[in-house]
């Protein structure tokens, strides 16, 4: 069960941390939450790691993107 949770922070943070490098792409950041958003059990998966390991609500977590 820890490392389960341990690797979906990790996918979590990946993605956070993909996210930040583009960035510095002002235009390209768009793409890339655009991009992450046309799979809505992606995107839904990714708001749930997000909370679950930063510890916000759902809506909190929505309004970071």
């Amino acid at each position: 069960m820890f490392s389960t949770k341990t690797a979906n922070c990790e996918d979590i943070f990946a993605k956070l941390k993909m996210l930040s490098l583009c960035s510095f792409y002002k235009k390209r950041a768009i793409y890339c939450v655009r991009e992450l958003r046309k799979s809505s059990i992606l995107w839904n998966r990714f708001l749930e790691l997000k909370k679950f390991c930063l510890g916000l609500t759902k809506t909190q977590a929505e309004n970071i993107f």
